[in-house]
């Protein structure tokens, strides 16, 4: 501020009056959105407005356009969308996913705040396992169930759906067991046991780091061979 004011030619004015104003106006606003409603919320509502205000000034006032519209881009953009066409059955599902995914990230700790039952990692890893059930293997079902029935001599809609299942279903409890040597392991440093705490105890603490070493590649062999027979054992099911 100091600098800015000193050589006000290295800065916008608007800059300028932008932090006086921020300081004067905005710090006893959040105080009391925060008093009144809580922290989440009044951080929430203010990143709101300052977004608003942020692309006004940047749009219209400190980078205005110098042409209103590109001539053709209207139709460029209308061919292109046409190009497209009707958003298909697996797209409207991952738009579903994503909301809600959204709605998670905003809601969960704005109900649970610091006691919420799932990060936003796991919020996170929890929508990439719903993209990839909901799209993928959920458009591969159909795709096989289309060309059983094209063939000679189809076989049952349980043996297909079965068959085409079989691996991601091997794939997601591979993920599951990965999680939970992840999870054990950092549960050691609240003393959970396993090689987290075996980790802890015998090697940081008493400063021994070869203990430390071999119990970390430890858990590395275990998810990485946890991991390859995962895989296997999905390819080998989704050859038959």
């Amino acid at each position: 501020m100091t600098f800015v004011t000193i050589y006000p030619s290295l800065a916008h004015p608007l800059a300028v009056a932008a932090h006086v104003l921020g300081q004067a106006v905005g710090a006893p606003v959040v105080g009391t959105l925060t008093g009144a409603f809580g922290a989440v919320p009044a951080f929430v509502a203010c990143a709101v407005v300052g977004l608003v205000i942020c692309w006004f000034m940047l749009t219209q006032v400190l980078f205005r356009p110098e042409i209103k519209e590109i001539p053709g881009g209207r139709e460029l953009i209308r061919h292109e969308m046409q190009k497209l066409g009707r958003m298909s059955r697996g797209e409207m599902r991952v738009l579903v996913i994503f909301v809600l995914a959204a709605a998670a990230w905003i809601g969960v700790p704005l109900i649970w705040g610091k006691d919420a039952p799932i990060s936003d990692a796991g919020i996170a890893i929890a929508v990439g396992e719903l993209v990839d059930d909901a799209v993928v293997d959920v458009e591969n079902i159909f795709r096989r169930l289309r060309e059983n029935a094209k063939a000679g001599h189809p076989h049952s809609v349980f043996d297909v759906v079965v068959r085409e299942a079989l691996g991601p279903l091997i794939l997601g409890y591979t993920y599951v067991l990965i999680a939970i040597v992840d999870m054990t392991a950092i549960a050691g440093a609240i003393g959970g046991g396993g090689l987290g705490q075996f980790a802890i105890t015998y090697g940081y603490q008493k400063l021994d780091w070869s203990v430390t070493l071999v119990a970390v590649v430890t858990i590395i062999i275990l998810v990485q061979f946890a991991q390859f027979l995962g895989n296997w054992l999905a390819r080998r099911a989704l050859r038959r």
